[in-house]
């Protein structure tokens, strides 16, 4: 729900009914909703199949309002004031959007909420799925002699999954925890299920990778019939996967706003910051978007055939 409150004089009026109200006389109780936080996660599974692969996330990042969120939100103390004289009347000397105010701290004196960023994850998606057969290494053995000839091969070979974000940022935002990543790449072969894990800042080109080796290296016997040649090779599906994720921004809490000289008979006012941003022709919300792109190795074999 939204309240927005005008506190002066030690009184309160509410302009907008809150959900729960305790009314004791001259004191009134605002029962405000628990605020929970969690960092931000993205968590995908890389297959070559659509219907396995799969990007989610969860978690939230919340802070009362720093400088460079200002900034992005195009919130100068000027075009605060702007805001506050269109949607109020009258533009005033001083306007806070945090602690500390002087006075006595009217945010702590009034308990003002103060205002804060929400960033979040609202959708993400696996835009696509692309696969190749490959050869990632092979050997070759040639019988010239008359008889049978048994060799032994040692074939491995060291492959990397990647994992690389970009982004495209509506602006730059303080972060108080990095964004926490983790990708499992589904049906390896040879060892089953990888995985890399990792965090980043927000809005940080990133590029990930882990090798693993892929193989035998303890040796393999393969029988060669006269006057043929037998190719020992390692095959794999090459594959790549797609993925974007959209981030909203969005404003909570209250400007308080000083008038030297008094308006509507008061110093003191509090205003709400949603209420603001569209008398100044500002965004409730800015949107972002980070793209995620992850190249992987999957089906890996150890083949054996004349050639």
């Amino acid at each position: 729900w939204e309240t927005e409150t005008h506190f002066y004089c030690g009184y309160t009026i509410f302009n907008r009914p809150a959900k729960y109200r305790i009314v004791k006389m001259n004191y009134v109780l605002l029962l405000l909703p628990i605020l929970t936080q969690a960092r931000i996660s993205i968590k995908m599974v890389a297959s070559t199949e659509e219907n396995v692969a799969k990007i989610e996330y969860d978690g939230r990042e919340e802070h009362v309002i720093t400088d460079n969120d200002r900034e992005t939100f195009r919130l100068s103390d000027d075009m605060v004031k702007t805001a506050v004289e269109k949607y109020f009347g009258e533009k005033p000397t001083d306007v806070y959007l945090k602690s500390k105010t002087p006075w006595g701290d009217l945010y702590e004196k009034y308990n003002w909420p103060q205002v804060s960023i929400i960033l979040s994850p609202i959708r993400a998606k696996v835009l696509g799925v692309q696969s190749e057969p490959v050869i990632i290494n092979s050997q070759e053995f040639s019988n010239n002699s008359t008889e049978d000839a048994t060799f032994t091969a040692t074939i491995f070979q060291t492959i990397e999954d990647t994992v690389e974000n970009s982004w495209s940022t509506g602006g730059e935002f303080t972060l108080g925890q990095d964004i926490s990543y983790s990708c499992e790449f589904a049906g390896v072969g040879v060892s089953g299920t990888t995985s890399i894990s990792y965090t980043a800042s927000w809005g940080q080109e990133t590029s990930k990778s882990k090798s693993i080796t892929v193989g035998s290296s303890t040796g393999v016997e393969v029988t060669v019939k006269p006057g043929k040649v037998t190719q020992v090779s390692i095959t794999a599906t090459r594959g790549t996967m797609d993925a974007q994720v959209d981030y909203k921004a969005k404003l909570e809490g209250s400007v308080v706003c000083n008038y030297e000289n008094t308006f509507k008979g008061h110093h003191f006012w509090s205003l709400n910051i949603n209420n603001l941003l569209p008398a100044a022709g500002l965004p409730k919300e800015i949107a972002s978007r980070e793209t995620i792109k992850v190249g992987f190795y999957s089906n890996v074999n150890a083949n054996v055939k004349s050639v």
